[in-house]
């Protein structure tokens, strides 16, 4: 005898499928939506962890820290870890208490180390640009693995990690759009704009 199957068992399947991936999305716009957990202290580590003059074999303390202020009261402060400089992390405090700090988040991991670091905002919009290098740090001339980042809600932060020998002392942030203006080839800059993101400027 065949076995009759309902027609609707047959979604079944599919229907399972959509309500979890739902729920994912559901969770993800949740998680965009939540506070920040201001559960730690400022963990970032003090400028005089780094040499005076670093040279080409550390950061040093003019190029491995930055500290901004945002419009909401915040404090940002971006970093090369003086402990392994391939990573570079971020912490925002609490615009309500200034003791309250977000936990160390790594936003770029470089092939063998970032030496300089270099951000801005305008209060609002945050941009950080990264010289790192891809292998040999202490051998390059110059940075070989450049970076950009932008974020807005201090939660995403866009990328732009293939710019090769680019540096950047400080991204100018206006009215929500940066210009990374590359110190090593003069002729040649990143944008960033909240519709369009990065593109890459010749002149």
């Amino acid at each position: 005898m065949r076995a009759v199957r309902h027609p609707l068992l047959a979604l079944l399947p599919v229907l399972v499928l959509v309500s979890a991936l739902t729920a994912c999305s559901e969770d993800a716009a949740d998680d965009d939506e939540k506070p920040f957990a201001y559960a730690s202290e400022l963990q970032a580590p003090d400028p005089e962890e780094y040499s005076e003059d670093g040279g080409d074999v550390h950061p040093n303390r003019d190029n491995a820290f930055v500290e901004l202020e945002l419009d909401s009261g915040a404090e940002l402060v971006v970093w090369i870890d003086p402990d392994d400089i391939r990573q570079v992390l971020v912490q925002h405090s609490d615009p309500r208490d200034p003791e309250a700090w977000t936990e160390p988040r790594p936003i770029f991991v470089a092939g063998d180390g970032c030496l300089e670091v270099g951000a801005g905002t305008d209060g609002t919009t945050v941009a950080v640009a990264l010289g790192c290098y891809v292998d040999d740090a202490f051998e390059q001339q110059a940075p070989d693995q450049g970076a950009a980042l932008v974020t807005s809600d201090l939660r995403t932060w866009e990328l732009d990690d293939e710019l090769g020998e680019f540096a950047c002392d400080e991204p100018e942030v206006e009215d929500g759009e940066v210009v990374f203006q590359n110190d090593i080839y003069d002729d040649r800059s990143v944008t960033w704009t909240p519709d369009d993101g990065f593109d890459d400027q010749d002149s």
